[in-house]
């Protein structure tokens, strides 16, 4: 895909064969890809006969929690390129994207979809909640350069405006239900070493927005330099091996966001162990009066585990894309003489 203008945003220093070009506003690109480490859709929903529960099942003890979801959309804005007199070709524009990751978390979902009857004494990870999305407006500009025959490189500056954020990473903690030793009740459900934390920017004040109008001018002003920004940049190289075969490696994305609008981070921090609720809160009913067992359990838990809401800025490093590739040439065209077959040039030099 070397000759479509776009593959410079793949790598800022791929061969470019143009002179110039122009995007058509909000036309010229759009791109929507997804996919998933260690499952597939066909593998949940393909018409076998089998239950699907049991599909899901399956598929939840295959993965493990370096398997991955993901998600990425772009819209092109802007785009133009020239080259000037010296051979180098500048080009720039503006991209809206949307970046989405989380990490299976396995120990998670087997409580969630199994519950813990079959688990005791096994301590779920809560630290396999691993998750973050991002939707911003992409400012960039870059130039290209042949420096030899057979080596070009290419960089481009990037300046983000993001539009909203959630993450949740570096997370720790461990939930173990075993057999009460005392004998008093039936389990033990102890929470132990417990740290959770969720990052929000430009998501808060969504709740003061009424209807999808008011949200949409949020986002149109956040995403021209009204939102959390940062600065980023792309490095790229071609390098010729031979007549046919061609070298390409790229760093995307490799720059940060400071976060310090609309920002709230939820932060859950302590221990907990709940020995039976009998022996916590009064029986379920006294008299005609019925006590708010599951209240009461949240009071406690909230006491222990306190959920803080904190509004300081904080940092976010791009989710960093690399690409490398290995291209052969097949056909005689590689291995004629060598012709720059878009230099036109003048009637005297085609008559030559």
């Amino acid at each position: 895909m070397s000759d479509v203008p776009q593959s410079l945003m793949l790598n800022p220093g791929a061969k470019v064969p143009q002179q110039k070009h122009y995007g058509i506003p909000f036309l010229s690109q759009f791109h929507l890809s997804a996919g998933a480490k260690g499952v597939t859709a066909y593998d949940i929903f393909k018409d076998d006969g089998e239950d699907v529960n049991a599909k899901i099942t399956r598929a939840i003890f295959q993965l493990s929690n370096t398997d991955y979801f993901t998600a990425n959309q772009q819209l092109e804005i802007i785009s133009f390129g020239w080259r000037n007199k010296r051979g180098v070709y500048f080009s720039g524009g503006i991209y809206e994207e949307f970046d989405f990751i989380t990490y299976f978390p396995r120990d998670l979902a087997i409580l969630a979809w199994e519950g813990n009857r079959d688990y005791l004494d096994y301590p779920f990870d809560l630290g396999e909640l691993n998750v973050t999305a991002d939707l911003l407006t992409v400012y960039h500009f870059g130039a290209n350069t042949q420096i030899s025959d057979k080596l070009t490189i290419g960089a481009r500056a990037k300046v983000y405006s993001s539009m909203a954020s959630v993450s949740s990473t570096d997370n720790r903690g461990t939930f173990t239900t075993s057999f009460d030793d005392d004998g008093v009740n039936v389990y033990d459900q102890t929470i132990e070493d417990a740290y959770v934390k969720v990052q929000t920017s430009g998501v808060a004040s969504f709740s003061e927005k009424e209807g999808f109008g008011e949200m949409s001018k949020a986002l149109i002003k956040r995403g021209v330099f009204g939102g959390n920004l940062g600065l980023g940049i792309d490095l790229g190289v071609t390098y010729d091996i031979s007549r046919q075969v061609k070298a390409t490696a790229s760093v995307i994305d490799l720059g940060f966001i400071y976060h310090n609008k609309d920002v709230e981070t939820y932060r859950a921090e302590g221990d907990y162990n709940l020995n039976g609720i009998e022996l916590i809160f009064p029986p379920l009913s006294e008299g005609n009066a019925t006590i708010p067992y599951y209240d009461n359990l949240e009071e406690e838990l909230e006491r222990e585990i306190p959920i803080d809401t904190i509004t300081k800025g904080y940092v976010r490093m791009r989710p960093l894309q690399t690409n490398v590739a290995l291209e052969y040439g097949f056909g005689s065209v590689f291995g004629g003489e060598v012709c720059d077959c878009t230099n036109k040039g003048s009637v005297a030099d085609w008559a030559q």
